[in-house]
């Protein structure tokens, strides 16, 4: 049985990796308002359970906005491309006429750091010049940083051309759900 004074400290620990907020930083117009129909949802990154984890816990946010939401990862489980042709491509047979599409790549990723040891250029038979990303043990610490900021590039294309494109800073999240969450929250009502 947890004691008394227990309790209150588990509460405060739990709910600190839930708390999220984001702010969205327009790059180039204020964004227009979603039309009635369906938007397509993909979250670009070369990790397929991260664009699942990120679509999945984002898309009830914008439903909740009166969003209805069809996910990339569904329609095209293998789509992993800088720009948006694809995903176009298939929106435009699919009769999707939006697409919202975010960046999540750098979600959780830590600075390259170049070897100290070896000066840039020496080729010896190897790429000396390739960054090095950090150890496991610096990317979970990075990761479950509470004080972590991540931003995350969206781009809003209707009618097959880009119609908005915005940055979301989210803070004080610590996992792909959390930081989803947030951002969806905010997209769906600043898309309304």
């Amino acid at each position: 049985m947890l004691s008394r004074a227990l309790l209150p400290a588990l509460l405060v620990s739990l709910l600190a990796g839930c708390a999220s907020t984001t702010e969205i930083r327009a790059r180039n117009t204020e964004p227009p308002s979603l039309k009635p129909g369906t938007v397509l949802l993909a979250a670009r990154s070369p990790d397929p359970a991260v664009r699942r984890q990120w679509e999945q816990a984002c898309a009830p946010g914008l439903k909740r906005a009166g969003v209805t939401v069809m996910m990339a990862h569904q329609q095209l489980p293998g789509w992993y491309e800088n720009d948006n042709d694809a995903l176009q491509h298939w929106a435009d047979g699919a009769g999707v006429s939006q697409l919202l599409v975010a960046d999540v790549t750098p979600l959780f990723t830590g600075p390259a750091q170049h070897p100290s040891d070896q000066p840039w250029g020496n080729h010896q038979g190897h790429l000396d010049d390739a960054a090095v990303m950090p150890s496991a043990r610096e990317y979970r610490a990075l990761r479950n940083s509470p004080d972590t900021t991540v931003r995350t590039e969206v781009q809003l294309v209707m009618d097959g051309k880009l119609a908005w494109v915005g940055d979301l800073y989210t803070d004080e999240a610590n996992q792909i759900a959390a930081v989803a969450r947030s951002q969806c929250r905010a997209l769906g009502a600043l898309l309304r």
